[in-house]
């Protein structure tokens, strides 16, 4: 059982993983965007 979960958590991890390049990749493109809606939001 114990097995079986780390290849769940294996998983887990590398599905976040990926999700979060993905998502600092867009957050990268639209860095100048991104700091533009911070600036509303705080403001």
């Amino acid at each position: 059982m114990s097995a079986t979960f780390m290849l769940h958590s294996c998983w887990i991890a590398a599905i976040l993983k990926m999700l979060l390049d993905r998502f600092f990749c867009l957050m990268g493109i639209t860095r100048e965007r991104s700091m533009k809606l911070g600036a509303l939001v705080t403001v």
